[in-house]
């Protein structure tokens, strides 16, 4: 019912607030492509709302194309919605842990099919978005792992070495 109001009252202000809350409950039922369809009618509605609830929207977007397997357009929702937050936001690190997720299972998938240099280029990436070395060395070590695959001796050691030179530099600091 709530679709079809918004779909019958287009400009009724009340309709950002009721495709929102719509969202947030198709989420929670797990129903994710209705979940996908309520966020993208409520994102290309031009609205005056555009801080928080489109920011909120953008992140359950992302988490229900996770959840939906489809990783690259979680990458780009979850990337959307960090442009829509502030840096020193409490939401922001966790935000940047969904992305690189989104990045590693999209590499798992490349690996999968048997596109082993995408799949490296893929897990090499997240360092890049994600600085954090909680979230980027298993990333590296399974793009060391494919350049072993690969025989690209030189890349697995160059990528290895890094990771070590990282971990004494870590400990150093500790």
């Amino acid at each position: 019912s709530a679709l079809r109001f918004s779909e019958r009252y287009l400009g009724d202000k009340r309709v950002d607030a009721v495709l929102a809350n719509t969202v947030d409950e198709l989420y929670a039922m797990h129903d994710y492509p209705r979940t996908i369809d309520a966020a993208r009618r409520l994102l290309a509605r031009p609205t005056q709302e555009a801080g928080t609830l489109r920011r909120k929207v953008w992140i359950v977007l992302g988490h229900a194309h996770f959840e939906s397997g489809n990783y690259v357009a979680a990458e780009q929702a979850y990337q959307t919605a960090l442009g829509l937050i502030p840096g020193d936001d409490a939401q922001r690190p966790d935000l940047v842990k969904h992305l690189a997720a989104a990045i590693y299972k999209q590499g798992e998938q490349h690996r999968a099919a048997g596109d082993l240099k995408g799949a490296i280029a893929l897990f090499l990436q997240i360092e890049q978005v994600a600085p954090a070395p909680s979230i980027w060395v298993a990333a590296k070590y399974d793009a060391a792992a494919g350049l072993i695959e690969l025989q690209d001796w030189n890349g697995a050691a160059a990528v290895l070495e890094d990771l070590r030179k990282r971990k004494l530099g870590d400990a150093q600091l500790q």
